[in-house]
Parts: structure tokens; C-alpha cells; sequence
């Protein structure tokens, strides 16, 4: 097409800046590395200490050059860095000029340097980054999972958390880690803002959601107004429209505004057809001057490694809760949504999805004590009410719904079914049935199903196998605002309020991963923090240099503690010895460094562990 730039040079370009980002990255990471060991260093000098290597990385010498006595080196392995004192390792006397002929308070000095530079240069980051203005995603409510605190809790669409049991909050991510920290039990006192501007106060109680391995209270971040939906990803159309590019419409429908485009994104995801059209232009920015055009995705084949599926999902139609409203007077609790405006409902989605067509939901279909019931609303409500208002859940029992055209539909499962059995072994969750499935492999399914209508059970034979997909994704823009200051002094302020916020979290995180409040599995090693700071990059120089400065501070909480083989370490065995008058024996510091040593590459093994598993998918 004339005027557009060739699918290789696109490529081409995406993969230069993607480089740079990654070097952006290795270089932030490296600058942290130097200043903790620059702490160090520096400290030693003031001391009267000599050094004699100052390395980053672990193992053997890559490149490097000696100065003042002073081997400055770039090591092999890339996990940390050090300072070598004079005499740290010597079993003899110390000499003058040594690190074991300085005091204790020296020491103390020295061993606490690095932690110190970690914390100086959050410092100065921090308030320096709120003068220029940092990019945060806006505190506000852009999604709120029905049956979820939230919702209990009253929050609405577009409020804005202002703070959090009395902590100011600047960003979405303040609000989330606020809420993953608490502990159980903990109810939190929100501030918001409401969309008309009056103020409201709400209290939730955050609930542990297992498959996150933390605490949440059900909100979703907000979404950009101007481009509400985009293509992120469709294999084989790339050359015929920009990644990035806006969607005006699925289905014919048109996507106006944020909310529009979540329930179309959440539709697309559960759709069953074997087309969906979309019509589509270019985003701002994109070579050449694309018109709007229709777009139509089809499913594809299965791949060869695709695992063999039924095709059957849990059913979440029935009504669990209902807030305030005009629902509340035509609806009940157990009552089961069989339609709305018309067409069928599996799950809140697809009530959203009907009013979201039509302008509004007018009527709707229920089975209610056995029969069906048709409700007219006395005025349409519009999709952002429904949500607001309505709470669709799945059944106590392993109620189904059947994707027409798969395994399951050709055996005779029909939506509505209850599953008893699955291969004669009693199945009383979603996790039951699909741990069985994939057992089978390829091998026959025995569904024993009960059936509204019939009397006795109806067993049924599935013949697993791999289902056509979808090779296409749908996103939305977050929502960011910048956090500026417009005075130094205000800057200082919001800087060291955040630095305090961040060391807090460091600890409560801690605290948290050992009482089991947050799973784990929610730790990250050196693969994660290559990502986040490669994410960072990506986003700009201020959003890397302000996720550096918050990765010292928790450099800095880490080393700060008492684990042997790292800076706490050390200062914890100076305090021994100020206490007792004299240091522990060589032998017993060098077991209990050991100890420590192993301990730690246990923890970084354990987080590498976790890492690969979240690389893999798992």
C-alpha cells in the first residue's frame, strides 16, 4: 500500500527499540550494583580501610583495571556485586590499614555503607522524579467485579481512591498493594471521589483470592477514553493493520467507551463463532493514513501440541446478590438469567453484552421455583447500571455450559447440565472435571449427567480432542496520570512520604510471605526483576528511574537484615561483639556464614525456580 512502511522495516524498528530498552535495563540494573558498592567503597576509604577489589557480578574477571590498589572489576555472574576490605578473610592479626583493625563503630560503618548509598538514592530520586512528573495508572475504579468487597463495599464505576485508612494514594498500584498487604481480617477505610465530584467513605474487608496467592478487593484499573480498544495481537493480519490499531466495533457493535470496550474484550474472549468480524483504524501515529475498515478473524486450526478438550465451562447464570436498584424489585436470589433482550445468558458478560446492543436492558428471561418468568424493566438500564447492580455467580453444584460445535455438543451435553460423575468418579468442582479430562488424554470421557426435565441420570461418552482457537487479543489502554509537584518542597515531601510507604511494604511483605497472607509463589528472582526493569524501560526514563529507586529501597530493607552472608549479617555480629566485649570465634562466624549462605542461594534458587515456572506459563 503506498505511503505505509514494509512489514519488515516495522519489525525492524520495533526490534531496535525493544534492544535499546534491554540495554536501558542491564545498564539501570548495573547502576544499582554500583551504588551499594560504591557505599561500601566509600565508607572504607573513610575509614582508613584499603580495598582491595570492587566488583560487579560474582566469579571470574571479565574486564577491569586497578587503581590506588583498587582492582575495579566486571565479574562473570550477574547476581550482585562486592567490596573486598583488606584482610576480610585473614586468619592472623590484623594489620594496620585492614578492615579488622578498624572499631566496631567503623565496621558498623562499613558493612552499613551500601544499605545507606540504597537508601540516599531513593532519596533523592524519589522527590527529584515527582519535580519532572511520574506516570502512574490513575487510583480510579475502572472495572468492579460483581460478588466481589468492592461491590459489597458500594464502589461504583469511576470513583476515585483518594486514600487508604488515611494514606494519601497517588496510583492504582498504592491502592492494590494496600490491599494485597492487609492482613486477614483486616477491614481498610476508604476515600473516594465520586464521578459528580461529592466525596463518599467506604470500608471493605479484602478476601484472599487462591489463585493469585494474595488478597484483592475486585477493582480493575481504568481505561484510556480515546483509544478504548485495540488489536494487541492477531496472528497472520499483521501486514494488513498496525498492532495498536483502534477497534470501533465488534460484532457491529459499536465500542464507545471504556467500559463498552471491557464487556466487548470480556465477549470476545468466550466467543463461540467461527468468525468475528471488527471494524477498525489506525491509531495516531501509525505509518500511513489507514481508513476505517472491516476486519474479519476467523478461528484456526489446532495446533499440534494443543491438548484434547471436551468444550464444556462452568455455568455462572444464576443470581447471587443484588445491590440497590431497579433489579432489586424484579429479581431474586437462586433466580437462574436465561435471557436478556433475547439471548441467551451463560454468565454476567453476556447481560452486559445484551445491553450494550440494544442501548439498554430492557427484559429479561428467568427460571424461577421450576417455571419460566418473562420481566419487563420500566425503563431500560443501561450496562454500567446492570453492573452496577447485578451479581451473576455459578451454581453449588457443577452446573455446565456446552461451546456448540465441540466434543462435548456432538456427544448430546447441553448447557444446563449437572455433572454427577466423570469416568464414575464423583465431580464436585470445575478443577475435578478437568483434572479428568486431561487424565483421559485422548481417550473416551463417561459424563454421568443429571438433566431438567428427566428422572434419571443420563450417562454420555466424549471423545476428547483439540479445538479450533482464536490467535487474536483485544486490550485496553490503562489509564495514566501524572504525579507532579510544582515546587521542590512539595516534591520533598510526596518523595520521602513514598520512600516510607515503599520501605513499609518491603516489610509487610516480609511479614506476610511468613504468616501465609501472600502465597509464596508471589516471590520473584532475578528473571523478574530483569523483566519489571526491561517493562520500565520501555515506558521512559523517568518510569526505569523511578522503579530503580524504588528497587533500592528494597535492596536496602534486604541487606538490612540479620541473615548471615549479607550486610545484616555482618552488623549483626558487630553488635554481638560491642555487647559481649569481644567477637564471636572465627569458627563460629564462619558456620554461621555458611549457614546464611546456603540459606540465601536456597531463597534465589526458590525465586529462580518460581521465575521459570511464570516464563513457562506455569
Amino acid at each position: 500500500m503506498p505511503g505505509r512502511a514494509s512489514t519488515p522495516g516495522r519489525c525492524a524498528r520495533r526490534c531496535a527499540e525493544a534492544m535499546l530498552s534491554l540495554l536501558a535495563a542491564i545498564l539501570g540494573i548495573g547502576l544499582l550494583l554500583f551504588v551499594h558498592e560504591t557505599g561500601h567503597f566509600v565508607a572504607c576509604r573513610l575509614a582508613g580501610v584499603r580495598v582491595l577489589v570492587f566488583s560487579l557480578g560474582f566469579g571470574p574477571r571479565l574486564v577491569g583495571f586497578v587503581r590506588k590498589g583498587t582492582d575495579f572489576r566486571i565479574s562473570a555472574i550477574p547476581l550482585g556485586g562486592y567490596v573486598r576490605p583488606a584482610g576480610e578473610d585473614s586468619a592472623r592479626a590484623p594489620l594496620p590499614g585492614e578492615i579488622g583493625a578498624a572499631s566496631p563503630g567503623w565496621r558498623f560503618f562499613i558493612y552499613s555503607g551500601g544499605i545507606l548509598m540504597n537508601f540516599l538514592f531513593a532519596l533523592v530520586m524519589i522527590p527529584l522524579l515527582f519535580r519532572i512528573g511520574v506516570p502512574m495508572a490513575a487510583p480510579v475504579a475502572g472495572v468492579v467485579a460483581s460478588g466481589t468487597p468492592a461491590w459489597h463495599a458500594g464502589i461504583e464505576l469511576g470513583d476515585r481512591v483518594l486514600a487508604v485508612d488515611g494514606a494519601e494514594v497517588h496510583g492504582f498500584q498504592q491502592f492494590l498493594s494496600a490491599v494485597a498487604l492487609a492482613k486477614a481480617g483486616d477491614e481498610l477505610e476508604l476515600d473516594l471521589e465520586r464521578p459528580d465530584g461529592s466525596g463518599a467513605r467506604v470500608r471493605l474487608t479484602p478476601e484472599y483470592e487462591p489463585a493469585y496467592g494474595l488478597r484483592l478487593a475486585g477493582v480493575g484499573a481504568p481505561f484510556e477514553k480515546e483509544f478504548p480498544l485495540e488489536l494487541a495481537a492477531a496472528r497472520g493480519v499483521e501486514a494488513a493493520l498496525p498492532v495498536g490499531a483502534r477497534i470501533l466495533a465488534v460484532d457491529g457493535v459499536d465500542v464507545r467507551t471504556p467500559f463498552d470496550a471491557a464487556v466487548m474484550r470480556e465477549q470476545a474472549l468466550y466467543w463461540s463463532g467461527e468468525t468475528l468480524r471488527l471494524r477498525v483504524r489506525a491509531s495516531a501515529g501509525a505509518e500511513g493514513g489507514i481508513a476505517e475498515q472491516e476486519l474479519l478473524l476467523q478461528r484456526q486450526p489446532p495446533g499440534p501440541d494443543d491438548p484434547p478438550q471436551v468444550g464444556v465451562r462452568r455455568l455462572e447464570n444464576r443470581v447471587r446478590g443484588l445491590r440497590a436498584g431497579a433489579l432489586r424489585s424484579l429479581l431474586r436470589p437462586e433466580d437462574q438469567v436465561l435471557e436478556a433482550n433475547g439471548a441467551p445468558v451463560s454468565r454476567r458478560g453476556d447481560v452486559l453484552s445484551a445491553a450494550v446492543r440494544a442501548g439498554g436492558l430492557q427484559r429479561l428471561a428467568v427460571q424461577r421455583d421450576g417455571a419460566r418468568l418473562d420481566l419487563v424493566l420500566d425503563a431500560p438500564l443501561s450496562a454500567q447500571e446492570v453492573a452496577a447492580q447485578l451479581w451473576l455467580g455459578p451454581y453449588d453444584e457443577l452446573v455446565v455450559e456446552v461451546t456448540p460445535g465441540t466434543p462435548a455438543a456432538a456427544a448430546g451435553l447441553r448447557t444446563g447440565d449437572r455433572v454427577l460423575r466423570v469416568n464414575h468418579t464423583i465431580s464436585d468442582s470445575f478443577e475435578d472435571l478437568a483434572q479428568a479430562v486431561a487424565a483421559a488424554g485422548d481417550q473416551p470421557v463417561s459424563f454421568l449427567v443429571a438433566r431438567p426435565g428427566e428422572d434419571e441420570p443420563i450417562e454420555l461418552q466424549v471423545q476428547p480432542a483439540p479445538l479450533p482457537r482464536w490467535n487474536f487479543a483485544l486490550a485496553q489502554r490503562v489509564l495514566e496520570e501524572v504525579v507532579r509537584r510544582d515546587n521542590l518542597f512539595a516534591a520533598l515531601r510526596i518523595g520521602v512520604t513514598e520512600a516510607q510507604r515503599m520501605v513499609r511494604e518491603v516489610f509487610l511483605m516480609l511479614t506476610r510471605l511468613f504468616t501465609g497472607d501472600v502465597d509464596r509463589r508471589n516471590l520473584g528472582g532475578i528473571i523478574t526483576i530483569g523483566q519489571l526493569t526491561h517493562a520500565s524501560a520501555e515506558q521512559g526514563l523517568v518510569p526505569l528511574l523511578f522503579f530503580l529507586a524504588m528497587l533500592s529501597l528494597h535492596l536496602g530493607v534486604l541487606n538490612l537484615l540479620p541473615i548471615p552472608a549479607l550486610d545484616g549479617g555482618h552488623l549483626l555480629f558487630i553488635l554481638i561483639e560491642k555487647i559481649r566485649g569481644r567477637p564471636l570465634s572465627e569458627r563460629t562466624q564462619g558456620w554461621i556464614n555458611l549457614a546464611g549462605f546456603v540459606a540465601v542461594m536456597a531463597l534465589l534458587l526458590f525465586a529462580l525456580s518460581h521465575d521459570i515456572q511464570r516464563l513457562l506459563g506455569g
